[in-house]
């Protein structure tokens, strides 16, 4: 991915004003502050402003050259018949040797930014999709809706990552936005002939792989999640939510591949449903016959050298 250049533009939205102020490294406000060694992080889980007071000196000055990295989360779509999908992710890895298993890891340089505002939206869950997420103009797509709808024969939407076909058929595409590399992956869909409702609804996509198929009777899996380490810590984001059982009953479910951290695993209704995890991306598990299981808010990360 080339470096995008510098997000300043001095104009009237509010992008690169100049507030003064020179040093070595980027000064900064906004989110949640933390540090990992030479770096600091900020951290958002609702949306407000990334502010940069002091850009600093280009690496060649001694700075590092006013480079930030980011990790953009977007909102995990509902489960309803089918799995929702992870919300879409993109990231840089400039200051940090970014995990592996993420559908879209190839190795970046960051972005270069300037004094100035930069405006942060979260993606919220949404009545169907999920809600999108950015910084400043980097955004990524929130997840798509399971299939819930019997008159369009169970069809699930498209999204960051796809949602999951319901028990009939369909399952929606990932990458929504377009980019390269991709931001997620699609949802499960049926993979053989035969009266499609014999079989469970199918996982919703993930951003490290796509959603599972239903078979006789179980639901399918919601796509891995992605890993990414921009805080110093390695995490889990945007898992696809799973597929229900044909038929219901207590155990019928089947569990997405990291339900404890990205929020996938679909429900029925004798077991409840499972929201995706808040400010993990995921998509809520299938939340048939009762009424929709809802994705996890996103969230918005960006890091920094600052000595």
């Amino acid at each position: 991915m080339p470096i995008l250049g510098s997000f300043g533009s001095g104009s009237a939205s509010g992008f690169g004003q100049r507030r003064g102020g020179f040093g070595p490294f980027i000064v900064a406000s906004g989110g949640t502050i933390t540090e990992d060694g030479d770096y600091r992080i900020h951290t958002f889980t609702a949306s407000g402003c990334f502010e940069v007071q002091s850009a600093g000196f280009p690496t060649c000055c001694g700075g590092d050259g006013s480079y930030v990295d980011y990790l953009v989360v977007a909102s995990g779509g509902n489960g309803t018949d089918g799995g929702g999908g992870g919300g879409g992710v993109r990231s840089t890895n400039r200051t940090y040797c970014q995990a592996t298993g993420s559908a879209g890891s190839t190795p970046t340089s960051g972005i270069l930014v300037s004094e100035g505002t930069y405006p942060i939206v979260v993606g919220a869950p949404a009545p169907a999709n999920g809600g999108d997420s950015s910084f400043g103009p980097i955004s990524s797509t929130g997840g798509g809706q399971g299939g819930d709808n019997p008159a369009a024969f169970y069809q699930s939407y498209p999204g960051g990552s796809g949602g999951g076909g319901g028990h009939r058929q369909g399952s929606g595409s990932g990458n929504k936005g377009g980019y390269s590399p991709p931001e997620g992956n699609p949802g499960g869909g049926p993979t053989g002939p035969g009266i499609h409702n014999i079989y469970g609804s199918h996982g919703g996509g993930g951003f490290g792989g796509t959603g599972g198929s239903g078979t006789t009777p179980d639901g399918g899996p919601g796509g891995a999640s992605g890993q990414n380490n921009i805080t110093g810590a390695t995490v889990e984001y945007s898992g696809g939510g799973s597929g229900s059982r044909q038929g219901g009953g207590p155990t019928g479910w089947q569990p997405g591949t990291v339900p404890a951290t990205s929020g996938a695993g679909g429900r029925n209704s004798e077991s409840g449903t499972n929201a995706g995890v808040p400010g993990r991306g995921g998509g809520g598990g299938s939340g048939a016959p009762t009424g929709p299981s809802q994705g996890g808010s996103g969230a918005v990360i960006i890091r920094y050298k600052f000595q």
